[in-house]
């Protein structure tokens, strides 16, 4: 789902950085 995002905003650098922090977040909880 965040790649599919990514690749959709590619263009905008701001918005990728958002979700790949996003994502990073996600991946934290998960592992708790």
């Amino acid at each position: 789902m965040f790649r599919m995002l990514n690749s959709s905003f590619e263009d905008d650098p701001f918005f990728s950085i958002q979700m790949s922090a996003l994502s990073r977040q996600w991946t934290k909880w998960c592992q708790i």
